[in-house]
């Protein structure tokens, strides 16, 4: 059985794939899957144009399968996605859509956009993403976040979660960040749900180590605020997310390069 992990940047898709990655049952790939070519191409990559639409559909699972399937003993294998941009939330859907009918989606969404934001920004400033790259007596400074910087990723966000509709066909496991990740209640749930033998997850995983947001954004009274008129303004369609021109320009170089 097929699976992908599926969230946007600072989630939790770390912790769900490295608690599956120790379920003996379970073959995973070590590292994130970039969209692109994977999902955008596929097989496609290596011809010449003339692929039937069957070759390229058996193309994109074998792709896959060859990535994340190194163990052919397991019963179910998978990967991981943390999306950072609308167009490729296109892409994967479309793909997922077209050539995956029997994949198990495990979708991760995190309530707390301002946490999520604050939290990846924190972290690329940091330079330490997870717990274990994290020295014993590391303490999180406070940061400020921009007017104009939290409006970027906070529309990019609004944007990727109208984009992240699955196929019916697909069995999506819903997994809330606040309800089932920071509560621990998400184990036993997907286990049970991707049809796994139920044990006790007694290797390690990753724990959080952001502190609350209201203990290192400085600004996050003003940030409530605004993310609420964000809201307001999008569900209205008086703004919407548009991406700028250095993001443009990165998305051609990207496409002509393959990357």
């Amino acid at each position: 059985m097929r699976f992908l992990i599926v969230g946007l940047q600072r989630s939790g898709t770390t912790v769900i794939s490295e608690l599956l990655s120790g379920h003996p049952e379970v073959c995973m790939f070590s590292d994130e899957l970039k969209v692109t070519p994977l999902f955008s191409k596929g097989i496609r990559t290596y011809g010449m144009g003339n692929e039937t639409e069957n070759d390229v559909k058996i193309g994109f699972q074998a792709i896959f399968d060859t990535i994340t399937r190194t163990n052919k003993n397991v019963s179910t294998w998978g990967a991981k996605i943390a999306l950072q941009e609308p167009k490729d939330a296109k892409i994967l859907i479309s793909c997922l859509n077209q050539n995956f009918e029997n994949i198990k989606i495990i979708y991760i969404n995190r309530t707390d956009s301002i946490a999520r934001i604050g939290s990846l920004l924190n972290a690329r400033k940091t330079k330490i993403y997870h717990s274990t790259d994290a020295p014993k007596k590391f303490k999180n400074k406070k940061i400020t976040i921009s007017k104009k910087t939290f409006r970027k990723y906070f529309l990019k966000e609004l944007k990727i979660k109208e984009i992240l509709h699955f196929n019916k066909k697909h069995t999506v496991i819903n997994i809330n960040y606040e309800n089932d990740i920071l509560t621990k209640r998400f184990k036993h749930t997907v286990f049970r749900d991707l049809g796994l033998p139920i044990i006790k997850p007694d290797w390690q995983y990753l724990k959080k180590i952001s502190l609350n947001p209201e203990d290192y954004i400085n600004n996050i009274n003003y940030l409530i605020k605004y993310k609420h008129n964000l809201e307001s303004n999008y569900s209205n369609n008086r703004i919407s997310y548009k991406p700028s021109f250095i993001e443009k320009k990165k998305m051609i170089i990207k496409h002509y390069l393959n990357i």
